[in-house]
């Protein structure tokens, strides 16, 4: 039987190869037809490595990308008419979004250092004294002993962001064990074809600290409510938006029942009514948003483990770093094999260039169905105009009950309150009229709503000329992603 399967399997492999080979020289041939000097050796070697690579600065590369090749790779700093160019650094490694042959072509490695950040304690191997040094002016009377450095408190997370920059994950695992863990108690599984999210758990359980960095719609939430209910002691979660907060309160009720009286859910600038409290585990959702200068204060939480969540871990601001200095242990995977992994594909994405506000009200009527449809503005006088045009509701800060709203509501207008983590099952079509400037991150949040549902979903971005030119490389996050973005002028 085993000979047989053998046979059967190198038979396959030799078809393939076969294919292979005959699409390549097709794909010669064609091209010759086209350019009749085109070198065919040169061609061929082109359909291997359809990218050049060329060093930025150390551990960071561009990989330059003809336009008309289906190939993304990290983040995509800029567009010209013939080249997608992406920027290749260690956040691509740790988030899953590198190949192999990349990752050997650029050496991009995580160095292996002993550097551990506790409170203000940082400690490290007597063979890493020399590279401590490096990081003296962040330490009391800048003061660097054998094998440790007492840090200026308040400066704990400036010299966290510049361990990061330079590839070190200075992080003490801390297992949750003993007398921190008990059985968690949860209503669902994480076997099957969502097992990379008890990988993640069991992850969570041998460090303490970890960035869960998933695309939206892989559950993050499900990893985090089984993480949670795993520990011992006062439980916090922080959120950006009172949505969120509804909608976490809901997650509960339906799949850790037992959280709803032991977790404290809270938003991002309420840090004034934790402050003085211990927790054994904080969470931060949607933790792009920690970096802030006005939220970074959170991260000085005292607590014995924490998780980091976010589908877009970056920031436009240069302090990406903070993102990961501020959680733990980076856990990604690229959006493509996530897709495969989840059976889903991407959604259609077409962007609509028209001359002004009104013509983006025809535009709007235009695309409408009968599908559950949300329109994403973020003017509030222009959302409200589209809402009384179209007699639906307009859900922004200071709407009540705004999931049961967003949940009835077969099409509805949403602020920026609806960007992040919010999860409307059945969720077809996303039309974006009003947008925060060029962010990149928005951009892939609401597509990324999409993703709960994405049987038949499409995405509408609905610009002017004029905001196209300025803002366009907010449609760069799609692009890197692998969504491909169809521009109808």
């Amino acid at each position: 039987m085993t000979n047989e399967f053998l046979t059967e399997a190198e038979a396959l492999i030799k078809k393939a190869e076969d294919r292979v080979t005959s699409l390549r020289s097709r794909s010669t041939a064609a091209a010759k037809e086209i350019a009749p000097h085109l070198d065919g050796d040169v061609f061929k070697a082109f359909l291997k490595e359809p990218y050049v690579l060329i060093e930025k600065k150390k551990d960071e590369w561009y990989c330059i990308v003809p336009r008309f090749v289906d190939f993304s790779v990290g983040w995509l700093e800029f567009t010209t008419d013939s080249f997608n160019v992406f920027l290749v650094n260690r956040y691509t490694l740790w988030i899953g979004d590198i190949s192999p042959k990349i990752q050997d072509q650029t050496g991009i490695t995580i160095p292996d250092s002993s550097f551990q950040l506790d409170g203000t304690d940082l400690t490290f191997k007597k063979s890493d004294k020399g590279a401590a040094d490096k990081y003296r002016e962040h330490f009391v009377n800048r003061v660097v002993k054998d094998t440790s450095a007492r840090v200026i408190k308040g400066r704990e997370f400036k010299l966290l962001a510049d361990m990061i920059d330079d590839g070190h994950l200075p992080f003490r695992a801390r297992p949750v064990q003993g007398a921190d863990y008990r059985e968690p108690q949860v209503k669902f599984d994480t076997a099957g074809k969502r097992a990379y999210q008890e990988d993640a758990y069991q992850k969570f359980l041998q460090l303490g600290a970890v960035g869960i960095y998933w695309m939206t719609g892989a559950g993050k939430s499900f990893f985090t409510m089984k993480a949670m209910d795993s520990v011992v002691g006062k439980k916090l979660l922080v959120v950006p938006t009172l949505t969120l907060v509804e909608q976490w309160r809901d997650y509960f009720r339906e799949f850790a029942p037992r959280l709803l009286d032991e977790v404290q859910i809270i938003t991002y600038n309420a840090h004034h009514k934790v402050a003085d409290d211990e927790f054994g585990i904080v969470v931060f959702d949607e933790c792009h948003r920690l970096p802030a200068n006005s939220f970074a204060k959170m991260a000085t939480l005292r607590t014995k483990f924490r998780i980091g969540l976010s589908a877009s871990p970056y920031r436009e601001d240069g302090r990406t770093s903070y993102i990961f200095a501020l959680t733990g242990f980076p856990i990604g995977m690229d959006w493509k094999e996530m897709l495969q992994i989840l059976g889903k594909n991407f959604h259609a994405v077409n962007v609509w260039i028209v001359n002004d506000q009104a013509a983006k009200m025809r535009k709007i009527e235009e695309l409408l169905t009968e599908e559950k449809t949300l329109i994403f503005c973020d003017g509030l006088e222009f959302g409200e105009k589209i809402a009384d045009k179209l007699g639906i509701p307009f859900i922004n800060g200071s709407s009540k009950a705004r999931l049961d709203t967003a949940r009835e509501a077969r099409q509805f207008v949403g602020s920026r309150v609806l960007d992040l983590g919010t999860s409307i099952k059945d969720l077809r079509h996303v039309i974006e009229v009003d947008f925060l400037f060029g962010s990149r991150q928005q951009e892939v949040q609401r597509t990324g709503r999409l993703f709960h549902s994405n049987v038949g979903a499409r995405h509408d971005i609905i610009m002017t000329a004029t905001e196209h030119e300025q803002y366009g490389k907010r449609l760069n996050a799609l692009v890197e992603r692998g969504f491909k973005v169809n521009i109808h002028g």
